[in-house]
């Protein structure tokens, strides 16, 4: 009977059989690449971000002495015993926060590594920024992470100038996008943060080698610190004198969920409640309705609730790839600006309400 299988039958089975194949190594990859997740992100999910929830934070408020504060958290962040002062404090928190981005870096599994680094050249241009501003001014290493280790920082703050300073940064991927800049002699630094920050921005838009179905994750994580970026810089040009085509040509077009045209409305709005009512109707309108009437400072802290709010909801959309992990890393982020918040009110005896105001917590709004 077998020998009298036509043909075209054959060829059906044979076509069954690869499909069946396929199949099955695309479903086997899919159960190794849930594997490779699923004991990171249950890890991260048992370490957690307690500094960005009400119910650890709040309490802390009530601490008025700085010391007693400070060996409250101590368990969780390692400070070192004996700090006296707020800048003490503030470097001692800095060095560890970016001790556990180094460690996320080396412990996250290599699917992820791409993403990760994304992350670490966010704040590898952050710290960029703090030592463009102190060249000639101090000789001591600020808070070394990623490629700019202790000897890299030396080398900056002793630099003679900004131009000397970027040399240092030759053959690094963020040098090609300074660069060009360096050909002006009136760049100022505004315009240097502005082009990093965009570079940061093409870093996570480009993300390569992670699996596909991590992308639309790595994407989602992208668009939302794209409309952080644009409605930032939309609130700084208002206030540090940029003009309208100055400030469009320093927009990031490639990303983020506000378009063009209604940040094209907020720049030529005459005002920042004006320039803020553009966003009714978006998802942003709720973070800004009690915050404009507190001036810009108050809109910067609500673009990171902003923020922080977007990242627990990827992690629940992306709950078996990347939503963890960029949770994590943005509720990390948001807990030292937290913990900073508290230390230099126990220092400077701010009252609780003013603390409060400045906290950056899940849940969006206060």
């Amino acid at each position: 009977m077998v020998l009298q299988l036509t043909l075209p039958v054959i060829a059906a089975i044979g076509s069954g059989a690869a499909l069946v194949g396929a199949v099955s190594v695309y479903g086997m990859r899919k159960i190794i690449l849930m594997g490779q997740f699923s004991y990171h992100n249950a890890r991260l999910s048992t370490v957690g971000n307690p500094y960005v929830t009400r119910e650890e934070v709040f309490p802390l408020l009530d601490i008025k002495d700085a010391s007693t504060l400070l060996k409250s958290i101590q368990g969780d962040l390692s400070l070192p015993d004996g700090v006296s002062s707020f800048r003490e404090a503030d470097r001692a928190l800095m060095v560890a926060f970016h001790r556990t981005i180094d460690d996320m870096g080396k412990d996250a599994p290599g699917i992820l590594s791409p993403l990760v680094r994304s992350f670490m050249v966010l704040w590898e241009v952050e710290e960029l920024k703090r030592l463009l501003r102190l060249v000639g001014k101090r000789t001591d290493p600020l808070y070394p992470i990623g490629i700019l280790g202790e000897d890299i920082e030396r080398q900056f703050l002793q630099a003679q100038n900004i131009s000397q300073a970027i040399e240092l940064l030759e053959g690094q991927k963020v040098n090609r996008a300074i660069a060009p800049l360096m050909k002006d002699a009136d760049v100022d630094l505004e315009e240097i943060d502005s082009v990093m920050d965009r570079f940061v921005l093409d870093q996570f838009r480009d993300v390569e080698g992670l699996a596909f179905t991590s992308r639309r994750g790595a994407r989602a994580i992208a668009d939302l610190l794209a409309d952080r970026y644009n409605i930032q810089l939309i609130i700084r040009s208002k206030i540090i004198g940029w003009g309208r085509d100055d400030t469009l040509s320093h927009l990031y077009s490639r990303g983020g969920t506000v378009g063009m045209t209604h940040l094209e409305q907020m720049v030529d709005s005459s005002s920042l409640r004006e320039s803020l009512s553009v966003l009714n109707g978006t998802y942003l309108e709720k973070f800004f309705k009690e915050a404009v009437d507190r001036g810009p400072a108050a809109v910067e802290a609500a673009l990171e609730k902003m923020l922080l709010d977007g990242s627990v909801g990827l992690s629940h959309s992306y709950g078996s790839n990347v939503g963890p992990t960029i949770r994590y890393l943005v509720s990390k982020e948001m807990e030292l600006k937290n913990i900073r918040t508290l230390v230099q009110a126990s220092f400077a005896g701010w009252d609780p309400e003013r603390t409060r105001s400045q906290l950056i917590l899940e849940g969006g709004v206060q």
